[in-house]
């Protein structure tokens, strides 16, 4: 069994999936969902959602600013009002966005860091 991923902007959905964790930016640190999570309900602070195989190994990541998780039945939905896939957006788009938005600065520091 896995744990269902939904990311979800105001005018739109961008992720959808099935994931073993799922590990999500808390005001404290990290907070990671398994399956058969009791429910919870966080405040989630801008930085990247991972998403984790059996092996723990990072196989997606989504930067997001901010939000919420709300967690149950197996089930995590992310409120953000803004997310990048990191799969697809490059330090140099990132670079270039951080001109005009504080939002794409910090994408531009997380990958300059994490990659």
């Amino acid at each position: 069994m896995t744990v269902r991923l939904k990311i979800c902007l105001p005018d739109k959905n961008l992720q959808q999936g099935n994931d073993d964790k799922i590990v999500l930016p808390i005001e404290s640190g990290t907070f990671t969902v398994i399956e058969e999570r009791a429910p919870t309900m966080l405040l989630l602070r801008t930085g990247a959602v991972q998403l984790l195989d059996k092996s723990n190994r990072t196989v997606k990541r989504w930067f997001i600013n901010g939000g919420f998780a709300d967690i149950a039945d197996n089930e995590c939905v992310v409120a953000t009002d803004k997310a990048v896939n990191l799969e697809s957006f490059s330090l140099s788009q990132a670079e270039e966005k951080a001109k005009d938005d504080a939002f794409y600065q910090k994408v531009y520091d997380y990958l300059k860091v994490f990659g």
